[in-house]
């Protein structure tokens, strides 16, 4: 899309120059010359044109930047009709690759209505030692953790789990799940989306991501009544982060509980995994913030992050 945005405002840009080239020699060979200075006047007001000016705004510009799109939008941004103005909450990537910047920054809250606040969510940490074997004893001590609790106040969870990128992983956590939980489990790859039942049976598989995950959800439980369901478990890497949206307020669930594995040093990816779970404050379904059982590491690498997207404006640029 980029390449073809690109594409469409330089040929308009273009073919005004060339349309100015030709009116201006036009009206300067019938004044001639000697009278450039009426020519000009002529030129300026009844014929010259300027091409449209654009506003372009880029949401998650960190991740688009980081993509394959990034030098088309370097191109764009150098047509002189062109302003673009990057979105984001982990912003970082975005101010070292531009040798200045200029931040605009809302003042006071800028939260949302939706967005729930670091603060305001319930977390549980606990270690997640290395290997495969540390990564299965977190994950069942989340959902024993739940369990114990009846996964209250919500009386039909819907929960996020992200056990890392490998396939291996995803495949650990849902047997876990259907194991200890018996929920529906929604696995989301680079093959797709995949449900699988709570005796652990592929129902269907939709290999295209071209819409908004929660309306993949509802196409994929054509045949089942998913307002009867015990619970429902979305499992995924890379697939998920906070440009996501797991639900709106005509989804029949509200996500309600996280277990994020992630050790990473990397705060503006963790907070993108945790950011997947803190806009729904608005939905009719909501009780209370979501739960998120996580490291300590990851906990204190999101609440650094939020504070850098909120203090934007701190930045010496």
């Amino acid at each position: 899309k980029f390449r073809e945005i690109y594409n469409y405002i330089k040929k308009e840009y273009n073919d005004v120059n060339k349309y100015n080239e030709l009116k201006w020699k036009q009206v300067l060979k019938g004044e001639g010359e000697e009278n450039e200075d009426n020519a000009l006047r002529i030129y300026r007001n009844y014929l010259e044109k300027n091409p449209h000016d654009y506003i372009i705004y880029i949401d998650e510009s960190d991740k688009v930047e980081k993509g394959r799109n990034s030098p088309i939008i370097d191109d764009i941004e150098n047509l002189p009709n062109v302003d673009i103005y990057r979105i984001s909450a982990t912003h970082e990537y975005t101010i070292k690759k531009h040798e200045s910047v200029r931040i605009h920054d809302i003042k006071g809250d800028i939260h949302p209505e939706c967005y729930v606040p670091i603060e305001n969510m319930n977390f549980t940490t606990d270690k997640c030692e290395k290997g495969d074997g540390g990564l299965k004893n977190f994950i069942t001590n989340g959902l024993n953790y739940y369990n114990k609790n009846y996964w209250l106040p919500y009386q039909k969870p819907y929960v996020y789990i992200n056990p890392g990128v490998k396939k291996k992983y995803h495949k650990m956590a849902r047997e876990l799940v259907i194991k200890l939980c018996k929920f529906y489990v929604i696995v989301v790859d680079s093959n797709g989306i995949t449900l699988y039942s709570p005796e652990n049976k592929q129902i269907g598989i939709i290999e295209s991501k071209s819409k908004e995950l929660y309306e993949l959800i509802i196409q994929i439980f054509e045949n089942i009544d998913i307002d009867n369901i015990k619970g429902l478990c979305i499992v995924g890497g890379m697939c998920l982060d906070r440009s996501v949206s797991l639900a709106n307020i005509n989804f029949p669930f509200v996500p309600s509980h996280a277990i994020i594995s992630c050790n990473s040093s990397d705060g503006a990816r963790s907070y993108q995994m945790l950011r997947v779970y803190g806009n729904y404050s608005h939905h009719p379904l909501y009780v209370k913030p979501p739960s998120i059982y996580c490291t300590h590491k990851f906990r204190k690498l999101c609440k650094e992050q939020e504070y850098i997207a909120i203090n934007a404006n701190n930045y010496d640029t």
